[in-house]
């Protein structure tokens, strides 16, 4: 009968044992777990700065067209200034290139204006 006593305070330590070590573990999870979470949390956050870096290369390549896109109208009215000098007078000709420019800005105005009083319109239904 004196076994028994034993038992119970084998099985007091085993318990105590047993707690201290799933403490132990849970402590090691909490840990691997936060690691994870601050990983995870690096991984995005290098995710978005590259993903930023290249819409920033983009913007400014197409911020670099639109910049040259004015030069490179200029250079074509000058090609057809050019054109039509070879059949008549070099000032004939750029006053010829000078009248399509502006019948093309006037068509342009025009049609803004146009679409802004519609715009007026639909706006006051």
């Amino acid at each position: 009968m004196r076994r028994a006593p034993r038992r119970r305070t084998l099985a007091v330590m085993d318990s105590t044992r047993s707690a201290d070590e799933t403490a132990s573990a849970a402590r090691e999870l909490a840990e691997a777990l936060a690691a994870l979470g601050r990983l995870e949390l690096e991984l995005a956050l290098t995710r978005v700065r590259a993903a930023a870096a290249l819409l920033g290369v983009g913007l400014g390549l197409v911020l670099a067209a639109a910049l040259t896109l004015p030069l490179v109208l200029a250079f074509l009215l000058a090609a057809v200034a050019a054109a039509i000098a070879t059949a008549i007078p070099v000032w004939a000709a750029l006053l010829a290139v000078t009248a399509l420019v502006l019948l093309a800005v006037g068509g342009l105005a025009a049609g803004g204006v146009a679409m802004l009083r519609l715009g007026r319109r639909e706006a006051r239904r």
